[in-house]
């Protein structure tokens, strides 16, 4: 029997090489040279704001940061998906261009045509649009280069400010998973959230891809 899901997604054995810019950013793929500005954005309490809100816990020493970044780079789509550290483009936000802003992903899912996306942003830089401006990019991305036919995305039920981002861009709750995730020790529940390529043409006006 022909397997449909091998129609769609990108290649399993594709490393990810894109460079994506937006208006205000430049989403590279990810590398250890990113490490640092990252590292100081999530390390320990500090960090917390924004690690509170992640599967991950947070990185015990910058060097969880620079394999991060080491195994994006070889890693394989199948295995790892494809990842981008995000970066100031001109200096206007930082006040350095290239700063590390945060990252942004989209990795595997239940078939090739589907994937998860997941994303960061520092809390220096929260309330500023950026977040909606690179998930934004990264979706059309993965619609239109990546071959993807829907995109989810897993929200912890406290971050109503993720849900509102992704609403945003297009996505609808598809409901609510109960006890999805191991978090700081305790079980949590998960927002499920998902766009198809059908609404997201037909919120961005697109008619072919």
């Amino acid at each position: 029997m022909h397997d449909l899901s091998l129609d769609y997604g990108p290649d399993p054995d594709s490393v990810n090489t894109t460079i994506i810019l937006t208006d205000r950013m430049e989403l590279r793929p990810a590398h250890r040279d990113a490490a640092a500005d990252l590292f100081a954005l999530l390390e320990g309490e500090r960090g917390r704001a924004v690690t509170d809100n992640l599967l991950w816990d947070g990185p015990d020493s910058i060097q969880d940061i620079v394999n991060w970044g080491d195994q994006s780079q070889r890693a394989p789509f199948r295995d790892w998906g494809h990842h981008w550290s995000i970066h100031d483009l001109d200096g206007r936000i930082t006040g350095r261009v290239g700063g590390g802003l945060g990252a942004i992903g989209i990795g595997t899912s239940a078939h090739n045509g589907r994937g998860d996306i997941g994303y960061w942003l520092g809390e220096p830089y929260w309330g500023l649009g950026l977040m909606t401006e690179a998930v934004e990019a990264v979706v059309t991305h993965g619609f239109t280069t990546m071959n993807l036919v829907k995109i989810d995305a897993g929200v912890f039920p406290w971050n109503a400010g993720s849900s509102r981002l992704l609403e945003k861009v297009g996505f609808q709750r598809e409901g609510l998973i109960r006890s999805a995730y191991v978090k700081r020790g305790r079980l949590v529940d998960s927002v499920a959230h998902g766009l198809t390529i059908e609404t997201w043409r037909a919120v961005n006006n697109v008619t072919d891809v």
